[in-house]
């Protein structure tokens, strides 16, 4: 038996006989303490556990043995730990997650209970939708008490890399939520990933965010707390030393969402000529569920998807590298 067969293997009750499935995907620098603690965290709550060596193979047999649904039907939340001080935000984002699950749409979210990422789950939950969670050991380690025991599956990546592609692996589209600098920086990892596949393929017909493999929806609802910060900044920074021009400002409604200012950052990198216009594709921002739900129900192109598959797979087996860090092997559309 091999050392990997011997490290695959499934804790507790015989398959199929628990209601929930968690995968861990270790490495050789995996701590063996950290790796026994979150072992017997998730049997205790009932997971059927399988432990893997984090390889290529691996991760395309962990979406085979968590997966709640294809991955058309799947979306990821991008979201903090924080639920910012807007009552009316986090309504918003529970509306959101009510309504994509009443549409027929399956979560993968990043794990925790607390925050925007917790209001997510419980909303999912009491929608009577199905949740996959997906974290990292190092975030099991240092905030065990805030892993959420109620997902239907669960996958504990060894590293951040890891569990970004497997975010790609598991859904078609990711949501950013608003939060904080976290949320921030992982927005920009999907823009990223996104128009760097875009520099490779581009349908003659239709070049857009719904025919690549993990379109970025940002969702930026419009609140009174919101539009008032926006006021408050559009004074300070253009008209500080304009009276009359403050007051205007202030005395008019504004429509102002969360992610308007990063839509104005990209647009402007457009408009001083460093990328592409074509990447105003990618800046989909919307203030109300339904518009993100029409977007998840126009992007999903088979055969769009199919060459993009192909292209990937050659270009993976010609190089090694590029699209590997996303992808890292060949796959097939259903």
């Amino acid at each position: 038996m091999t050392q990997d067969k011997k490290r695959t293997q499934a804790f507790g009750a015989a398959a199929g006989q628990k209601r929930k499935t968690a995968v861990i995907l270790t490495e050789p620098q995996t701590n063996p303490k950290v790796l026994e603690d979150i072992r017997k965290f998730l049997e205790d709550h009932d997971y059927e556990l399988h432990i893997m060596d984090s390889t290529n193979e691996n991760h395309f047999k962990t979406v085979g043995l968590i997966q709640q649904a294809e991955r058309e039907k799947s979306i990821c939340y991008i979201a903090g730990s924080a639920t910012g001080n807007d009552p009316e935000l986090v309504g918003a984002v529970k509306t959101l997650a009510r309504d994509i699950v009443q549409a027929g749409f399956n979560t993968v979210y990043p794990g925790s209970g607390t925050g925007m990422m917790g209001e997510i789950a419980k909303a999912v939950k009491d929608a009577g939708g199905k949740l996959t969670s997906v974290f990292s050991l190092q975030v099991a380690e240092a905030h065990f008490e805030e892993i959420t025991t109620d997902a239907d599956s669960i996958v504990v990546a060894p590293n951040e890399k890891v569990r970004q592609l497997m975010y790609h692996l598991l859904s078609g589209a990711q949501i950013a939520l608003p939060g904080g600098t976290g949320t921030y920086a992982e927005s920009t990892v999907h823009f990223y990933q996104n128009t760097q596949i875009g520099l490779i393929y581009r349908h003659p017909d239709n070049f857009g965010p719904e025919n690549f493999p993990s379109p970025i929806i940002y969702f930026s609802p419009q609140t009174d707390a919101v539009k008032q910060e926006y006021k408050k900044l559009l004074c300070e920074k253009f008209y500080p030393d304009n009276k009359a021009m403050q007051k205007a400002v202030m005395e008019n409604d504004i429509e102002a969402g969360y992610w308007d200012f990063a839509k104005l950052a990209y647009e402007n990198l457009i408009d001083m000529g460093f990328s592409s216009t074509d990447f105003r594709a990618f800046i989909k921002n919307y203030d109300r569920p339904e518009g993100v739900i029409k977007q998840l129900q126009s992007w999903n192109d088979p055969k769009v998807r199919q060459m993009l598959v192909d292209l990937i797979n050659a270009h993976n087996r010609k190089t090694r590298d590029g699209f590997s860090h996303i992808i890292g092997h060949d796959f097939k559309v259903d």
